[in-house]
């Protein structure tokens, strides 16, 4: 089937959601896969109408649970059904450093299809244990709670013109997730589907979802209807767009800074951080791939490629997109050979408050990164390839619950 046969690539949707606006805050929750046990427990106890009790179900059969919870919300009134087709404009402020961001997007129904189309893109590689588990949920309530984070390439700026139309009222709904603020737009009619439309144009990247958007396609070849999921789509020239680094920790046997030296000299100068310097400033006044590694007992060495290195080994095994990036490189040339020097396991973090917790509860050593560009994550996707394992983190997450997509209406358009 031609591109020209297909749906359109982004559409409105008849919406559900939380009849209580004014108790936003306790009924939406992060995505599933950043919430650790003790907090689900944190946000199910503080309200049982979070939608946490959804997206990580209890009990015995925990897909069951999620569908009649589901099933209950309907029937109480707890989540009700938007009177028609819409999209919802969502903004959300938050800070970085002390500065103040805003990030503006809209959530719509996105075309469930093959890569093969080239109209939706990834540039990330999954895992097949993690789609089992969301499709099974998928399987049984057959709605989507969370929204899938995509970025449009809105070349002429029309996306984000057609936001700041819809931002102009005061939002239908106000409220603040884990000290984000977060604003919606209820959006239907004409202005509706010119912005489904703009963000849909030629093609969208997906930045945060891979294993979500798969999931759904693996359900549409079961229920051929269920054609488009969740998703909130943001344009790249959005000025609140922005990519923390995700930091490499090691745990395993001891490393000196002499270990380091020894193992990386070939290819990498090495220099302790002055004093006063962090590790972030040091890696930002580097015009080369360069990270720091940081050893459990505080010493901090900055490792900066040498401009002649040999790398050739590196690059001929990867697609040129992939090769020219700093987190890859360090991944390959840094963190592998610690890691087989010290026979570690690998966790990540992209809080360097909490990279410091572990170095002090006994982690080995930290791997301190510079943070992958959107334009790289754009170019890498482009080029067909995949970036390493947790190559970005953009913030601030998507708020699960405020909006809901349930496949079993869809056919009703």
């Amino acid at each position: 089937m031609g591109i020209e046969q297909m749906q359109p690539l982004v559409a409105p949707f008849f919406g559900e959601r939380y009849s209580s606006p004014d108790q936003m805050s306790d009924l939406i929750s992060p995505p599933y896969d950043v919430i650790s046990p003790e907090k689900r427990e944190r946000l199910a106890s503080t309200n049982r109408k979070n939608v946490v009790c959804v997206t990580l179900p209890g009990g015995s059969d925990p897909y069951a649970t999620a569908a009649s919870i589901l099933d209950d919300w309907r029937a109480s009134g707890v989540i009700v059904r938007d009177p028609g087709e819409s999209v919802y404009v969502l903004r959300q402020t938050y800070q970085v450093h002390g500065v103040t961001h805003a990030r503006t997007g809209v959530i719509a129904g996105v075309s469930v299809e093959p890569y093969e189309t080239g109209r939706v893109r990834p540039h990330e590689k999954t895992h097949s244990h993690v789609k089992e588990d969301r499709l099974a949920l998928l399987r049984s309530t057959r709605t989507m709670c969370e929204s899938l984070f995509f970025l449009a390439p809105d070349r002429d700026g029309s996306l984000k013109d057609l936001l700041a139309s819809a931002t102009s009222a005061d939002p239908d709904v106000r409220t603040e997730l884990e000290g984000v603020g977060v604003e919606l737009w209820i959006v239907d009619g004409d202005l509706g589907a010119q912005i489904a439309s703009s963000a849909g144009t030629t093609h969208i990247y997906i930045a945060d979802g891979h294993h979500r958007f798969e999931t759904g396609w693996a359900y549409r070849d079961e229920e051929p209807s269920a054609t488009r999921t969740l998703a909130l789509i943001v344009p790249l020239g959005d000025p609140g767009l922005i990519v923390l680094p995700t930091h490499r920790v090691l745990d395993g046997s001891s490393v000196s800074r002499n270990d380091v030296e020894m193992l990386l000299n070939g290819r990498f100068n090495m220099r302790a951080l002055a004093a006063g310097e962090t590790p972030t400033t040091a890696i930002a006044s580097s015009n080369s791939t360069a990270c720091v590694v940081s050893l459990s007992g505080g010493e901090k060495v900055l490792c900066e490629m040498k401009p002649d290195a040999d790398i050739s080994d590196f690059t001929e095994s990867r697609d040129s997109a992939v090769a020219s990036l700093d987190i890859a490189r360090v991944d390959a040339l840094v963190v592998d050979p610690l890691k087989e020097l010290s026979d570690a396991t690998i966790s990540y973090s992209a809080s360097a408050d909490e990279v410091e917790q572990k170095l002090a509860a006994g982690s080995s050593l930290a791997v301190i990164v510079r943070a992958t560009g959107v334009e790289e994550v754009v170019r890498v996707a482009d080029a067909g390839a995949v970036m390493p394992q947790k190559a970005t983190y953009f913030i601030p997450k998507v708020p699960s619950g405020m909006v809901f997509l349930n496949l079993a209406e869809q056919g009703e358009r």
